[in-house]
Parts: structure tokens; C-alpha cells; sequence
């Protein structure tokens, strides 16, 4: 039986406090849309996300993301109150907070440890505990992750910085006991880091890479079988491509960070569908509507929402598992653009976040 790829049964046990807020003033930052999409500002997360860290994921009515005190947090859209989720104060891999939020069609969310280690990390949502870690001995550094809808199997992408200059990509085994490569690697095409990555097909995803010297964002077709390119340069973003997600009738949405912009993809055609006050930055489907973390210059980070308005009353149905919330995969690095020479792998992108939700595309049963 297949899953409404847009609601989900809440079933998380929360182990740690609940942070009782007061509706704060929303974030200066804001989104101007075009017709027939209308935006509007989110209330500021109490407490507020951790600097430069703007990685978002989506879950039944809340949005994941990480706070500055090294926690992760839910906060709930509807109310504006955070959740504490767990602590990762007292990990030094988190120094520079968790991110690469994703989570996945069985309920776990997977993040990362920005850069710090070759680590990646989940945390069952349906019984919160300890997170599992899984030393993935990946080349370069690790950016984000997706999923695929037709085979349900976590991916992730990573980047040298530096000889030999290669971009990877590499698939979760189902046990979550390691990892296999797809291919060698391959040239990066433009001189870039990672951008995100999403599913187009059974084998066939598109790959991102921003350079952040140019400020030019691209996407890439690339095959998962052999992890070689088909199609170098498929899309050109001018500010960089920060990230992708799957929104409105299954088109792709992708922001462009510092090109403050959002486009609507379908094929090689991309339309402008609204420009943001600061960084472009976490692109997130709900179901309706979807959700736009931005960022200043100074590291704050703020939310907003981007909904398509329509006076079609038909209900439009969706065949398939996926969905908008059902996982989300963002790898926000933002201390690697102010921190080129700590981390490797990524400190080429000029904007640095992934976010990644397959919706309503065809997948198992």
C-alpha cells in the first residue's frame, strides 16, 4: 500500500526539554514572488539557528534545523515554538554545528558533522536516542545527502579540495553498515565544490557544483551506475545553486544562494519564480507550501514560505511514494565559504546548501 507522500504520522518521542517561546518579529529577510506564488516571513526559531548553518528538513508540520548551542531543534511552523531534539554540545565533531539534514521514507533523520570527519549519522525519529554513526572513509569532503524514490536508497555526494580535483558519488548500504562507491570519481567540470544532488530517474540524477570564484552554479546529468557525467553543464545558475527540491506537479525547485533566486525547473528551462532580501539558501516542499531558509552576510538565518496560489479547486492527485516532506536533504557548509583553507572538499562553493525531497515520484510499494 502506498504512503500519502504528504502526510505523515507525527511519532516522535521528544527526550529533552520543550522550550515554551513567545512568537518573535520575523527576520528582516524576505522573499518577493511572482504570480501566481505569494510568500511570507516566518517567526525567528527560538533559539535562533546556528551561524552560517542555514540546513533545514521537513517533518509532519516542523522543520528541523540546527540551533547555537550545537542542538537540534524541530520547530513547529504552526506555533512558532522550538523543540529540542538532541545535544550535540559536548561532541567536538559538532563545533561547527550538524547539518546536511535529510529524512528519510523509514523515519530516520541522517546529518552530518560539517565537514569535520568522514561521518555521517542518524537518529531513528520514531524512538530518539543516541545518534548512529557510520564511518564512511569517503574521498574529499562530504556535502549531502538524497534518496531514491524507486529504490528507497540513501545517497550522498563529496568533493576534494585541492589535486586530484574529483567530485564522488556514493550510495548507503540499506544496513546502514557502510558504504559503495559509484565509479572513481570524475573531474570536476567547472572548478567547483558540491551542490545538490536529486533523482530524475531510476539511474539518472542531476549533480550539482558551485564555484565559489566564478559565482556560477551548475547541474550536471550524471549516471548513479557508473558515477560518470552524460551531460556536463545540463543547467547554468548565475550566483550559484545552493540547493533542489521537488515541489508543485513533481517540477524541481533549486535557489541560487547569492544569486538570491528561485527557479522552477523543468528540463532545461528555468523560470524565476520569486528573488529573496538575502542568501537563497534551504528549498523545502510540505506538501504546501514550501519553505525557504535565507541567510545574511553575518551568518543569521531566517524562514519563509513560498506557496503557489491557484483558483483550480481540483484536487490533484499523486501516484507514488516520496513527497514533499517525507525527506529532505540539505548540506549547509556555510563555514567552509568563510573557512576555505580548515575544510576541504566543498570551500570552493559559493553557496553551500543541499536540500533534497523527491515527491510524488513513482517508487516500490
Amino acid at each position: 500500500m502506498k504512503r500519502n507522500p504528504f502526510v505523515w504520522k507525527f511519532v516522535w518521542v521528544f527526550p529533552s526539554v520543550f522550550l515554551v517561546v513567545g512568537l518573535t518579529m520575523p527576520a528582516a529577510a524576505a522573499i518577493t514572488a511572482t504570480s501566481p506564488f505569494q510568500s511570507a516571513s516566518l517567526a525567528d526559531p527560538v533559539p535562533p539557528a546556528f551561524s552560517f548553518v542555514s540546513s533545514i528538513a521537513y517533518y509532519d508540520g516542523n522543520l528541523v534545523y540546527a540551533g547555537d548551542d550545537q542542538k537540534i531543534y524541530t520547530y513547529d511552523i504552526a506555533s512558532g515554538t522550538s523543540t529540542e531534539l538532541w545535544d550535540l554540545s559536548g561532541d567536538a565533531n559538532f563545533g561547527f554545528g550538524p547539518s546536511g539534514f535529510l529524512v528519510s521514507f523509514d523515519d530516520y533523520l541522517y546529518f552530518l558533522d560539517n565537514g569535520n570527519t568522514k561521518k555521517i549519522y542518524r537518529i531513528d525519529l520514531t524512538a530518539p536516542g543516541a545518534p548512529e554513526e557510520l564511518d564512511t572513509g569517503a574521498n574529499g569532503s562530504i556535502f549531502g545527502f538524497t534518496q531514491n524514490p524507486f529504490t528507497d536508497a540513501i545517497w550522498f555526494a563529496s568533493a576534494d579540495f585541492g589535486v586530484p580535483n574529483n567530485m564522488y558519488l556514493y550510495r548507503v548500504n540499506a544496513d546502514f553498515g557502510g558504504v559503495t562507491q559509484s565509479g572513481s570519481g570524475f573531474p570536476q567540470p567547472n572548478g567547483g565544490g558540491n551542490g545538490p544532488i536529486i533523482f530524475t530517474g531510476e539511474t539518472t540524477l542531476l549533480y550539482g557544483e558551485s564555484n565559489f570564484f566564478t559565482g556560477v552554479g551548475y547541474f550536471h546529468l550524471v549516471d548513479s551506475n557508473t558515477g560518470a557525467i552524460t551531460t556536463p553543464n545540463y543547467l547554468t545558475f548565475v550566483g550559484g545553486l545552493a540547493s533542489a527540491d521537488y515541489g508543485y506537479d513533481d517540477l524541481i525547485f533549486a535557489t541560487t544562494g547569492n544569486g538570491k533566486q528561485i527557479f522552477e525547473l523543468q528540463g532545461t528551462t528555468k523560470t524565476a519564480v520569486a528573488s529573496t532580501t538575502d542568501a537563497a539558501q534551504g528549498i523545502v516542499f510540505g506538501g504546501n507550501p514550501l519553505y525557504v531558509s535565507e541567510m545574511k552576510d553575518t551568518g543569521e538565518v531566517s524562514f519563509s514560505t513560498l506557496e503557489r496560489v491557484s483558483t483550480d479547486t481540483t484536487e490533484k492527485k499523486r501516484d507514488g511514494g516520496g513527497g514533499g516532506g517525507c525527506f529532505i536533504g540539505t548540506a549547509v557548509q556555510g563555514k567552509m565559504l568563510y573557512q576555505p583553507l580548515v575544510f576541504s572538499g566543498i570551500a570552493f562553493i559559493g553557496v553551500l546548501l543541499v536540500c533534497f525531497c523527491l515527491g510524488g515520484l513513482r517508487r516500490k510499494k
